[in-house]
């Protein structure tokens, strides 16, 4: 049997799972990977739960209740204790896509088991997450939701609970011209309604093939309506429409208690306000968005690929960014920088303006261009009719070569704009420092222009205060292949990553992190400042109390779970000091 590290994220998701990676097979995949049979698979922490309450809960969800096993399965000899037949076939098809985020993505769960669900619900219907939240209240068995499961922390999977996979929710998608929430009297513009199982990808296209755009994420296979709401939702063009949450209209929701509810503006108004940046998978199962569109505009492409720089001329790179982060927002550029790091030989600079001219976008870039232009050949800027050309020709293309299957430890902050203003040679320094600090994975730091445009002010999200008056999302990062990592390494990899940007969180006090790109294991005092702000995290608690009174719907650093211990994290390192 092959050994692996004890601490594994998951494939594509890099959730950080009791020490082993997630995904177990895909009733929708091929049969040749195999489906333990749900009887053969029992939940040791919810024995409790006599057979014959499997057997209805199966029988009312229409036979989707499936066993929670892990997609490596094929490939091991012994699973649980019992002997196990190795399929060498299927286990080649596993072994070669296990870093595969495009074969990842559309499984359930990991390699191993980690810290997998006993059991899943592919669900297919409002019907049957109302179910799954009827058995868990009478039989008290905790639920965790899973999406397209891009989430960074283990908050789509808990040991000894039961699984809601929305994965494949995906009812035909609607386009609204003025459209009017439930209960509201005045339109709030042309909208996208959706399932909560849908791509990205998916909605891009619809969007275009209504003459319209959205703002939205760069990975294609990300579920709007799931995570990426939930912490907040950060886009390239964030700059000129804002973010994620300040899109939604509408949003559909099934509440712990089993009822089919809508939260907009003018209803549920306090539970709109945390689906929109509380946090994903605990107030509720989002089933249906609402998402408001723009219109299709020409949109512009800049993108210099720097190799090799010196670290003088990274440095100077980096003090040409941040000279002009604050007039490039104004003028509605946003996109991703990738600095040279420990796994990236070169600094790449992604852009994208939905506002200018070619003209006006080459004058207003002239900074950065004349400095690349001794440097590198690699400069590209082109004029597009429509955001969708320029996604897939290169936004999809580069996202679709990211590996999934490996660990992951991150840090992340968002940078006021007063620190590009007041203090830009310190800024320099704290993001150099962050680039050089020593890790045993490495450390690759990324510069995302995502924050949002600061002419919208009520939005009454729960996000982070602090994204409406920074300039950037800073993330430094490292990864590693979890059968080649110790688990020494892995907690100082982990330490090494959260040291590295420390200087830049003392810079910024009035700055903040994203939820789902932050700290895996903040303490809660610093969780509370960084993602929500007190003022926030105290309505959100009291909204959690009154939705989830039994705590159902519980995730790792979530809200009802800060502090203390819980059964479902149990197998978490404490790194919270």
């Amino acid at each position: 049997m092959r050994q692996f590290s004890l601490f594994v994220t998951t494939i594509l998701t890099f959730s950080i799972n009791c020490w082993a990676t997630l995904f177990p097979s895909d009733s929708h995949g091929d049969p040749a990977l195999g489906q333990i049979p749900l009887a053969s698979h029992p939940a040791p922490a919810i024995a409790l739960v006599p057979p014959q309450a499997w057997t209805a809960l199966n029988t009312s969800v229409g036979g989707r209740l499936l066993g929670g096993i892990p997609v490596g399965l094929p490939c091991f000899d012994n699973f649980n204790g019992n002997d196990n037949a190795r399929n060498d076939t299927a286990c080649d098809i596993v072994e070669k896509n296990r870093l595969s985020s495009a074969f990842l993505a559309d499984q359930m769960s990991g390699y191993t088991q980690g810290n997998i669900p006993s059991y899943y619900i592919d669900v297919s219907s409002v019907s049957d997450v109302q179910q799954a939240f009827e058995f868990a209240t009478k039989w008290k068995v905790p639920i965790v939701v899973k999406n397209s499961g891009h989430d960074y922390k283990g908050r789509s999977a808990g040991v000894n609970s039961l699984a809601l996979w929305v994965h494949h929710y995906t009812p035909e998608k609607t386009f609204d011209k003025a459209f009017v929430p439930d209960g509201c009297s005045k339109p709030v513009g042309d909208v996208i309604t959706f399932g909560t199982g849908e791509g990205f990808d998916d909605v891009y296209h619809f969007a275009d093939q209504n003459d319209a755009m959205i703002v939205g994420g760069s990975a294609s296979s990300v579920a709007p309506a799931g995570g990426w709401i939930g912490g907040g939702g950060h886009s390239a063009l964030a700059p000129a429409y804002g973010l994620g949450v300040d899109n939604v209209q509408q949003l559909r929701v099934v509440l712990p208690n089993g009822t089919y509810v809508t939260a907009n503006r003018c209803k549920n108004q306090d539970l709109f306000f945390a689906l929109r940046g509380g946090g994903g998978g605990t107030f509720g199962v989002n089933m249906e968005m609402s998402y408001l569109t723009h219109p299709r505009v020409t949109v512009q492409w800049a993108e210099v690929v720097f190799g090799n720089l010196s670290t003088a001329e990274q440095r100077q790179l980096l003090t040409v960014l941040v000279q002009n982060a604050a007039d490039w927002f104004d003028e509605g550029w946003g996109g991703y920088c990738y600095p040279a790091g420990a796994t990236r030989p070169n600094f790449k600079v992604q852009l994208i303006n939905p506002r200018l001219t070619s003209d006006q976008a080459k004058a207003s870039l002239a900074r950065l261009l004349e400095f690349a232009a001794p440097l590198t050949k690699n400069i590209t800027l082109k004029t597009y009719s429509n955001f969708w050309d320029l996604y897939t020709e290169n936004i999809k293309p580069s996202q679709e070569d990211v590996l999934g299957g490996f660990g992951l430890a991150q840090t992340s902050r968002l940078i006021p704009r007063i620190n590009f203003e007041d203090t830009p040679e310190r800024l320099v320094d704290a993001l150099m420092e962050a680039v050089a600090t020593p890790s045993p994975a490495g450390l690759n730091l990324m510069l995302l222009l995502v924050t949002p445009s600061q002419s919208i002010t009520d939005s009454d999200s729960a996000a982070s205060p602090a994204w409406r008056h920074s300039l950037w999302h800073a993330i430094n990062a490292a990864n590693w292949d979890p059968a080649n990592f110790s688990v020494a390494n892995t907690l100082e990899t982990f330490k090494a990553t959260r040291k590295s940007f420390q200087t830049l969180k003392l810079l910024t006090p009035t700055g903040g992190a994203y939820i789902n790109e932050g700290d895996t294991f903040l303490n809660p005092e610093a969780a509370v400042k960084d993602f929500w702000g007190l003022e926030s995290y105290k309505r959100l608690t009291t909204i959690k109390k009154e939705v989830d009174p039994n705590n159902l719907l519980l995730v790792h650093g979530g809200i009802g779970a800060l502090g203390g211990s819980n059964p479902l994290f149990s197998c978490y390192p404490d790194l919270s000091t």
